[in-house]
């Protein structure tokens, strides 16, 4: 049964808040829990409520609200990854050191930081793997190789008092070769090191010396170095397309031309795209993909094509977006799927004030390649229309435009963080 109770947030808002044991377990806490925080200093459990509870325009997914050591409440984090307290760092009075004392007894390995603390780090394989790799691995990135010590909290000093904690969430303990010892810490999301681009020492190297002499297809990049692709099925189909094949992405038409690192002498594995009638290759898909697949990003040239002029004979309306003239489907049910329909006014998600009228839908970039998404004409850009996806690392979402009707959900896609030409 929910229980909920009244309180007033650190902004002045009132609120109310989830104080049952069964919302609070679905994050990790308990009400009236103890905790410390991922800073090491002491807060309490209130209970759970809508991030946006005060107003914001910041996600409607719920958080844990607590009061802090100066009697306020807050939320810790508006982003929807960091709703779990358990997983961004927050701990339980005493479970750290726990730990240590367990480590200590048990195997871990002792290691002292340069200012004298002493951090127990677990070297178990169950525990290692979460971050890619076995305590005992060399390791590289970027030219740097280090040596994987093993998994612990985070050694710290309280502002204060300038007493040692441990603190936060796990992270990764390396070793240098000058013998300094590195943490790596990551988001929740982030935590494996093959998707951050770290590997196993000389692991690129020796692929790069074996498809130079079995196929590998010889490439330049960006910044002028040379390496090798791999052309193969195997290696490019797992990223959706084939060496050879043309597709629209961000930014116009590419050839696709084959797997490597994604830092050239260094990084995880990615696909390389060419430019027709330029020498160099491209790494467009940048981020580590978990799922690989780039059918979120890229559409094959011809089924791009086919899409078009279907539109074109049947009924699609022309409009002009990103320096390109392109067909939307006005299809209403199809529309509907995506959360609007034809004729709908919604807020313009990027200009404040601004209205868009939903005219059809087609993929993301340039109407061309990417998830199929509305797209509207805006009221301050006469002659121009912009889809209406929103990243969904904002916590943002499409309201519909006062007495259209509402769209009635949240329309959410993905969008490539950041491109780097290597």
């Amino acid at each position: 049964m929910e229980k909920t109770k009244k309180v007033i947030v650190k902004s002045g808002h009132e609120i109310t808040v989830n104080v049952s044991e069964e919302a609070c377990a679905k994050l990790g806490v308990k009400p009236d829990e103890e905790l410390i925080d991922p800073y090491g200093t002491k807060c309490t459990v209130i209970g759970v409520a809508p991030c946006n509870s005060t107003g914001e325009h910041i996600g409607d997914h719920d958080v844990v609200w607590f009061k802090n050591e100066s009697g306020d409440v807050v939320r810790y984090s508006s982003k929807p990854k960091d709703v779990n307290l358990r997983e961004v760092g927050f701990r339980r009075v005493g479970e750290l050191e726990a730990k240590q004392k367990e480590l200590a007894e048990n195997g871990g390995r002792k290691i002292e930081m340069p200012d004298g603390q002493v951090v127990y780090v677990d070297v178990f394989d169950e525990t290692c793997l979460k971050f890619g790799f076995k305590a005992g691995t060399k390791i590289e990135k970027g030219g740097i190789e280090s040596l994987v010590l093993g998994v612990g909290p985070i050694p710290a000093r309280h502002k204060t008092t300038g007493e040692d904690l441990l603190v936060g969430p796990e992270i990764l303990f390396l070793e240098t070769e000058s013998g300094k010892i590195g943490l790596y810490s990551s988001d929740v999301d982030k935590l494996n090191l093959v998707e951050q681009g770290f590997r196993i020492v000389g692991e690129i190297k020796a692929k790069q010396e074996e498809l130079e002499n079995n196929g590998g297809v010889p490439a330049i990049s960006v910044s002028g170095h040379p390496f090798f692709l791999d052309p193969s099925d195997e290696a490019c189909e797992s990223f959706g397309f084939k060496a050879g094949e043309e597709v629209y992405g961000p930014g116009g038409v590419y050839v696709v031309k084959g797997v490597g690192p994604s830092e050239v002498t260094s990084g995880f594995d990615c696909l390389w795209f060419q430019k027709p009638g330029n020498l160099e290759v491209q790494d467009l898909s940048d981020d580590y993909n978990k799922n690989q697949n780039l059918g979120d990003f890229f559409t094959l040239k011809s089924e791009s094509d086919a899409l078009q002029e279907k539109l074109k004979e049947n009924g699609g309306v022309k409009v002009f977006a990103q320096d390109n003239h392109f067909y939307v489907d006005p299809n209403t049910v199809l529309c509907e799927s995506l959360g609007g329909k034809p004729g709908e006014k919604v807020e313009h998600p990027y200009c404040p004030g601004a209205v868009l009228e939903i005219i059809g839908a087609a993929p993301k970039y340039e109407g061309r390649s990417g998830k199929m998404t509305l797209w509207g004409s805006c009221n301050k850009e006469i002659g121009k229309v912009c889809n209406l996806s929103v990243g969904e690392d904002e916590g943002s979402s499409i309201q519909a435009f006062a007495g259209s009707g509402g769209l009635g959900r949240m329309l959410f896609d993905f969008l490539l963080s950041k491109r780097r030409p290597f």
